[in-house]
Formats: C-alpha cells, structure tokens, sequence
C-alpha cells in the first residue's frame, strides 16, 4: 500500500505498508513501512510475524515480483508453510488485506495530524495505532475483535499456527 511521503536520503520519499494478516482473525502479524517494496522488505515483516505470532499453515501472496522469488519458496517449503498465489488480476481474492489497506488510509494516514519526518516515525505510530485502535477494535463481521479472535483460535490449534 502506498502511504505518505517520509524523509529519505536528502528527500521526501513514498513509504510503502507492508503487512501480513491472519485470515481468519484479520489481525495483522506484522506491518511496517518502507521506502522500498522489494522482497528483502517483505522478508523482514514476514520474519517479525513468524516471531510475534507462529508459523502459519499456509501463506496466501499476490503476484508482485517479490512474492514469485525462489527464495521465498525456499523459505516457506523448508518451514512446512504451503506457499499460495492469488489469481493474477483477481482483486477479489486479496480482498480483507485490501479492506486493511482502506482502514489504514481511512483512519491512521487521515488522521496524521501533521507529516512524520522520517520512516521511523511513520512505524512508531503505526505501531501504536495498530495496538492501541486496530486490534481492539470490534471486527463488524467477526463480532470480535481481531487479537481476541486470533487468541481463541489459537486456544483450539494444538499447532499454534495460522
């Protein structure tokens, strides 16, 4: 997701979100910006994700470069993840990490009250929005919010995975 300009090595810069949702739930394992959406990006919220919440079942990705690497298919294959692609140009298949990106927008980036000067602004606050508004709130379909959700299914899953 494209997010706000940021300070970079003597200019603004877009920073990009990248994040990882637990489908069942829609807590997000892991998110962060970049000024980069290349695969070593990605790799880094995968590895915070597969720290701070556990190894999933399976792993669902779009199409983007980064996602078709051999290296990430060595990754998953080696730690038993089962490694799946969305059908190119099939929006609907994305469509609760996507619904994520519009909440983003919708309330954190809108509610910046003025610009983070640098990346690691940008994270710290997104970080804080995540744990203190995203997590806690009550998902409209689940009727849960989404830490609570992911905690009772990980009460019912011996393999603590998603």
């Amino acid at each position: 997701m494209h997010g706000p300009l940021v300070k970079g090595t003597g200019k603004r810069r877009k920073a990009y979100l990248i994040a990882i949702l637990d489908d069942h739930s829609r807590l997000i394992t892991h998110g962060e910006f970049f000024c980069s959406e290349k695969l070593e990006s990605w790799l880094q919220v995968f590895r915070q994700a597969l720290l701070t919440r556990g190894l999933p079942r399976k792993l669902y990705v779009d199409n983007g470069a980064a996602f078709r690497s051999r290296h990430l298919e060595r990754i998953c294959a080696s730690l038993g993840i089962a490694l799946i692609h969305s059908r190119p140009y099939t929006p609907q298949g994305r469509g609760k990490i996507e619904r994520f990106f519009r909440t983003v927008r919708s309330r954190f980036i809108s509610r910046l009250d003025d610009q983070p000067d640098t990346l690691a602004q940008l994270n710290d606050r997104f970080q804080h929005w995540l744990e203190t508004d995203y997590l806690h709130r009550v998902h409209s379909v689940t009727a849960m919010t989404p830490f609570n959700r992911f905690a009772a299914h990980l009460e019912n899953d011996s393999r603590s995975t998603r």
